[in-house]
């Protein structure tokens, strides 16, 4: 009777309904959290460089930091290493938010926002790292299971910017982070203490460690870098155009914009899977990309803005739902957790690089070195899928599409 499940009822059935609300919920602060810390310090400093780099730094920590958790959750489970991230994170979100207002010194706010990244729990990677486990005995469902998860990432970044703009223009700027923190403090406890759903256990852990990294890998590594350069070149855009509007705690709600098109992406392309070759998705996204970038960068009203950031967002979630259906294939389950929280990571990264770049650039108005540097990052992002194609046609016969 179980092999009849298919579909969401598969996913429905392999999860149950806890582990599932609790990773859709609790992955919402991870979108909140740059772009409420980039609000907070906007807002108390009155500097979008200045806000930059806080925001930079939590970008970078959660880079540097979620690859460890992967790292000790294919060891150990995921339950040890959440069960002492969650309570470490949430009390940087709330001291960081307490000493915005209280106007400690900028390096008491820098330590807190590498604390609160470092820290940050890596649910959507984590989840992942789960499905693979409970798809094991239904492999042709996972692909779905990735798609889902994809559309969840898209819809989080969707609603999150939304929380927080909305928090900031309704009660102040640190209400979204302390809302990122309760959130946090519930679901992703309620993920890590799942009773019937444990997360998976390395076995043979040196098996296939040699295959593990290879050319194809790093590549797509280097394409979720690019896209987290996207995110933070155009979180800085956005910033630019409410602060000289004057509302910057709108922020949030016009970046919203890209984040919901790419939601809309990625309950499209999973139905496209088995009609259209990985390159070909993962060109045509980088293209979207690349248009709505350099569009962006010459926007002059916030309503182009929010137009080339949906094109942008098409885009995004093109690539996103593209590069994890390829990571779902080529990664070792045993090595599930740490490739996903890697891509986590480097998205980070990324987007921490570029906003603090960009920024510069963004605080002296929308053309100049502004477009060429956007112009660059699409350009980039366009060229690695024709990168990945030509690795494509030297990999030896055995390795699949």
């Amino acid at each position: 009777m179980g092999e009849d499940l298919s579909g969401p009822r598969a996913l429905r059935h392999s999860a149950g309904y806890r582990l599932l609300i609790a990773a859709s919920v609790g992955r919402l602060p991870y979108a909140m959290n740059v772009v409420g810390v980039f609000t907070l310090l906007t807002v108390t400093t009155g500097s979008v460089a200045t806000a930059s780099l806080g925001s930079a730094l939590l970008g970078l920590s959660v880079a540097f930091g979620a690859p460890a958790v992967g790292w000790f959750a294919d060891r150990h489970g995921d339950r040890a290493a959440l069960l002492v991230a969650v309570p470490v994170h949430c009390a940087a979100l709330i001291a960081l938010v307490a000493g915005a207002a209280t106007g400690q010194p900028y390096a008491v706010l820098l330590a807190l926002c590498a604390l609160a990244g470092m820290t940050t729990p890596q649910l959507s990677p984590l989840m992942r790292a789960r499905w693979v486990a409970l798809l094991r005995r239904r492999p042709q469902t996972l692909p779905l299971a990735m798609g889902y998860e994809s559309l969840l990432d898209e819809l989080s970044f969707a609603v999150g910017p939304i929380i927080v703009g909305a928090a900031a223009s309704l009660f102040n700027p640190g209400a979204a982070l302390l809302a990122s923190a309760a959130i946090t403090s519930v679901f992703a406890t309620l993920f890590a203490t799942d009773p019937a759903r444990t997360s998976p256990r390395p076995r043979r852990i040196g098996a296939r460690t040699g295959r593990w990294v290879n050319a194809e890998v790093v590549i797509v590594i280097v394409g979720m870098l690019l896209l987290g350069a996207t995110f933070g070149a155009t979180l800085a855009i956005v910033s630019a155009y409410t602060q000289r509007a004057g509302i910057p705690a709108s922020s949030g709600l016009v970046y919203a914009s890209m984040a919901t098109a790419a939601a809309i992406a990625s309950m499209i392309v999973p139905f496209l899977v088995h009609r259209t070759a990985t390159s070909s998705r993962w060109l045509f996204g980088a293209a979207l990309v690349a248009a709505g970038v350099v569009s962006l960068s010459a926007s002059e009203n916030l309503t182009s803005v929010t137009i080339a950031l949906a094109v942008t967002g098409l885009g995004v979630g093109t690539l996103m739902v593209t590069i994890y259906s390829i990571v779902g294939r080529i990664t070792p389950s045993e090595r599930m957790a740490t490739m996903m929280t890697v891509l986590g990571g480097v998205t980070g990264l990324g987007s921490a690089g570029a906003v603090t770049i960009a920024a510069q650039f963004a605080a002296a108005g929308p053309s100049g070195p502004l477009t060429i540097a956007a112009t660059v990052f699409a350009a980039i992002v366009v060229a690695i899928p024709l990168l990945r194609v030509l690795l494509r046609t030297a990999r030896p016969v055995s390795s699949r599409r």
